[in-house]
């Protein structure tokens, strides 16, 4: 018997916000500590090297801008679904938006 064990319908949102957005907060202040971490360490070796990575930002911050734009967008496709209690189209929906998020990282 399969038990229906989703607390979006039952926690209270301050909860729920919380739990779903500190691993996001913490994700993203990793991201800018491994820039100026790199940033440090390269600047040691030479103006070319961290030329470099002053290049290779634009492109990070694309794949950054592209990832919440896939995410939210495939998080309101899945809720949809999932309140037309599709679970199958729900996770259809959740596996291409892995592989388009897994090719954007890829490709870029």
């Amino acid at each position: 018997m399969i038990t229906n064990n989703n607390p979006l319908g039952t926690e209270s949102i301050g909860k729920l916000l919380l739990k779903f957005s500190v691993p996001a907060i913490v994700g993203m202040m990793v991201n800018g500590l491994y820039n100026v971490v790199a940033r440090f360490f390269i600047g040691k070796i030479s103006a070319l090297a961290i030329t470099g990575i002053g290049i290779n930002l634009p492109f990070r911050a694309l794949i950054m801008a592209f990832t919440p734009l896939v995410g939210v967008g495939a998080a309101a496709i899945i809720s949809i679904r999932l309140g037309e209690n599709r679970k199958n189209d729900a996770e259809k929906t959740l596996g291409n938006a892995f592989v388009l998020l897994t090719i954007l990282y890829f490709r870029c």
